[in-house]
């Protein structure tokens, strides 16, 4: 163990570099390089000040606390982390609390969450320069004074996959007494659910590797909306609603995957899939709105209060894709095209469990399906109005390559 009255550690002149496995405390910093570096944290780091850093970096450099398996790893202050001079980052497997800023960037720099950050008045702060936020775990932006339970949660094990499956009745049985927090908290794990599915949903096709690099390739793009989530969040409890969001990602993972859909994305109530990537098929535009109206009957017979619905929207075109974006439960492959924006405006134009695509997939699906022309469609972001078209059902019975697929 390392105590001080002014800072436990201090590197001055030159980069430095700290590897903690034990205890350090300060009453201004637990840690403070001078001239920036690397902090590796697998044990406990604190500022015990009023005005402290756990971890000081005033040119710049990087903190690491914890590991995958490293959980209990732990960084406390009046600010979290410090971080000025040059953008600096911040990998967090472990819980870092905070008074007042979880992470202070005077220069900007970008956070990487896979467990636990608590802030008294911000989680991050960042002046000088934009700052990112790549989150898999909790943040926890705690104006209302929840920034006092992190420590709870680290004395009792409590880590980011715990929270997610916590209740209202888990936080009392904590010893967590006031309602009005208890309720702050539920709201923040259920938005935590909502935003990381379970892993067992993250890939439509496990068993279909994505390349290695990004490459250019022909590629249907499905955009999911749920209808009216805004609402759904009014009249549902937020455990209720946590799980419903829950089943309707599954819904739409299973679903696509029978016709290998590639779930890129989740973005709360919305899901973007590929088609013709990882795997490609000579059919894929087919493939693709088979699995939207698929996709609407699946979700409207989910098992909620309440009749569910989505919209769809598909487009076929050239695209970029396979650029790994992100780190951890965070990580999605990009691409980049007009395609995916282009399914995503033809989303909104279409009604409740109703599909909408484009003139480009049309081409391809031939009259396998009963389509209604909508005529060209002025849509954000398109110089020129997109031809469009509303599919309405099947006409023709799969005819898809491989195993025969139904719809």
């Amino acid at each position: 163990m390392i105590s001080a009255v002014a800072d436990g550690v201090v590197i001055a002149g030159t980069t430095g570099n700290v590897d903690n496995t034990g205890t350090i405390q300060g009453g201004n910093s637990g840690v403070w390089l001078e001239a920036g570096g690397t902090v590796a944290n697998s044990g406990s780091i604190a500022g015990t000040g009023t005005s402290s850093y756990g971890v000081r970096l005033t040119a710049g450099g990087s903190v690491t606390n914890g590991s995958p398996g490293v959980l209990d790893a732990s960084i406390t202050g009046a600010e979290g982390v410090g971080i000025a001079g040059v953008a600096g980052t911040v990998t967090n497997y472990g819980t870092i609390a905070a008074t007042s800023h979880g992470g202070y960037f005077g220069a900007g720099g970008a956070i990487t969450n896979r467990n636990l950050i608590s802030g008294g008045t911000d989680v991050v702060f960042v002046t000088g320069s934009a700052g990112t936020i790549a989150n898999s775990g909790t943040i926890l932006g705690t104006t209302g004074g929840l920034e006092q339970y992190a420590e709870l949660f680290c004395d009792n094990d409590i880590d980011g996959e715990i929270l997610r499956g916590m209740t209202a009745d888990d936080l009392k049985e904590l010893g967590i007494s006031s309602f009005g927090h208890r309720r702050r908290l539920v709201a923040a794990i259920t938005a935590l659910g909502a935003a990381a599915p379970d892993a067992a949903v993250t890939a439509a096709s496990p068993e279909a590797s994505a390349p290695a690099e990004a490459e250019r390739r022909q590629l249907t793009v499905m955009f999911c909306d749920l209808v009216g989530s805004t609402a759904l969040s009014t009249r549902h409890d937020p455990e209720d609603l946590r799980e419903l969001i829950g089943d309707y990602h599954r819904a739409v993972a299973d679903t696509v995957a029978h016709f290998d859909g590639f779930v890129a994305k989740y973005m709360g109530d919305g899901v973007l899939v590929y088609f013709g990537y990882p795997q490609a098929h000579e059919d894929d535009a087919e493939r693709a709105v088979r699995a939207g109206l698929a996709v609407a009957k699946a979700v409207g017979k989910l098992p909620a209060r309440e009749d569910l619905s989505v919209r769809l929207g598909i487009a076929t075109g050239l695209a970029v894709v396979g650029d790994l974006i992100g780190e951890g439960a965070a990580q999605e492959y990009g691409v980049v095209g007009e395609t995916p924006n282009l399914a995503a405006r033809l989303q909104a134009l279409a009604a409740p469990n109703t599909l909408v695509i484009a003139e480009a997939t049309r081409r391809q699906i031939g009259g396998l399906f009963d389509l209604a022309d909508l005529g060209p469609q002025a849509l954000a972001g398109f110089a020129e109005p997109q031809p469009a078209c509303l599919c309405r059902l099947v006409l023709v019975a799969a005819r898809l390559s491989g195993p025969i697929l139904t719809a």
